[in-house]
């Protein structure tokens, strides 16, 4: 494990919080991140659209943490390149203003396999959803004391508010699209460059963070469900080949379906009256992956191979 150089107790890796309008969740996870040993070395938050409240109170309990603030809406992506911009190590954790790690150790744990796999370049976590959980406040409120064996294996996705990612790999692909709602673009978006461009994504069972989200709740709203299906199209007209663009309609056509089967509703005439004008907005940031790459997203999705450690303890 590498340690910060200023600070013999402390790793050696940036994490990176976007945050609006929601100072007592995120005051929670700056504290538990906090809590960790070792505690990461470098914390940044970007506080969205002029938010003043959370800004004050995150440098009033936190006064070391670094604060981004922006004026205008930059949505959770835009925030997100800020401060990996901003980053001091090449080693850098994403989380959500409202996800943690649970275990003390899990900072060591993250450099350790960053280490023994540097041909990975994002680590995808294991997440564990509020919603999901019988006894979710218990475990979100005693973490787990020591990390047991994890598995590696391919992944052909990551989600924000529990990764772990090379700085360098990263701002190769020009990172996030700034989205203000960005449910369905996002990752997907990454994840593509990030294969493009040759690099690995793992998923890391037992590498656990807590999402203290309610998604039934939360994705049921009528502008969530609007953006994940403009999204759906949007991704297949920014990144698709012309050729794969009817499979790509079938995406969006299963993304309607899926609304459908789970009774969302509301939101759905809006997600897709608005797609013509957001791939009209976005179409300067229009680039291409080869179809190669979205056959091995595929391939992935079905078949995830197991990843060996590159090197040992």
């Amino acid at each position: 494990m590498v340690l910060s150089p200023g600070d013999s107790h402390k790793a050696a890796v940036s994490v990176v919080i976007p945050t609006y309008g929601r100072p007592e969740q995120l005051l929670q996870t700056v504290g538990r991140i906090l809590s960790c040993d070792p505690a990461p070395d470098d914390i940044l938050v970007h506080v969205d659209a002029g938010d003043l409240v959370s800004g004050r109170r995150l440098h009033d309990a936190f006064p070391h943490v670094c604060v981004n603030h922006a004026r205008s809406r930059q949505g959770p992506g835009g925030g997100r390149n800020r401060l990996v911009e901003l980053a001091r190590h090449n080693i850098v954790v994403s989380f959500d203003d409202d996800s943690w790690p649970l275990s003390p150790s899990f900072f060591r744990q993250a450099l350790d396999l960053t280490e023994q796999y540097p041909d990975v370049a994002m680590f995808a976590c294991e997440i564990l959803e509020g919603d999901e959980l019988e006894h979710a406040a218990t475990i979100a409120c005693r973490p787990v004391e020591t990390l047991g064996p994890v598995q590696m294996q391919e992944s052909a996705g990551f989600v924000g508010c529990g990764c772990i990612f090379r700085r360098s790999a990263f701002l190769k692909t020009g990172g996030y699209l700034p989205l203000e709602r960005a449910y369905g673009m996002e990752e997907a978006d990454v994840t593509l460059k990030l294969l493009d461009q040759g690099d690995r994504i793992a998923l890391v069972k037992g590498l656990q963070v807590y999402h203290d989200c309610n998604r039934p709740s939360r994705h049921g709203q009528a502008k969530i469900n609007a953006a994940h299906i403009t999204n759906t199209a949007l991704l297949v007209f920014l990144r698709y080949p012309p050729l794969l663009w009817p499979y790509g309609g079938l995406q969006v056509l299963n993304r309607l379906c899926y609304c459908l089967s789970q009774g969302r509703f509301s939101g759905m005439l809006r997600g897709v009256c608005a797609i013509p004008a957001a791939l009209w907005w976005y179409r300067s940031n229009r680039k291409t992956v080869r179809s190669e790459t979205l056959k091995l997203l595929l391939r992935i999705r079905r078949h995830p191979s197991p990843i060996e450690r590159t090197i040992d303890d």
